[in-house]
């Protein structure tokens, strides 16, 4: 909500990677709201431990590709 203002105006606001952004902050925000009192795959809707574990696991190897 802070910075809705900005994005709106941004050209790029619709582009997969654009949203992947606002969605990662968005998750990391609740996180840190939270005082960091929950787990983090909690702060990601719908992930659970197990799917947070993978994706962390599996990171690099798209990073790679």
């Amino acid at each position: 909500m802070v910075y809705e203002h900005f994005r709106k105006a941004d050209p790029d606001r619709a582009t997969a990677l654009n949203q992947t952004i606002d969605e990662g902050f968005a998750c990391y925000f609740t996180y840190i709201f939270f005082n960091r009192t929950m787990e983090k795959h909690e702060a990601v809707e719908n992930m659970t431990k197990e799917n947070w574990n993978w994706y962390i696991k599996n990171e690099k190897t798209f990073l790679q590709n």
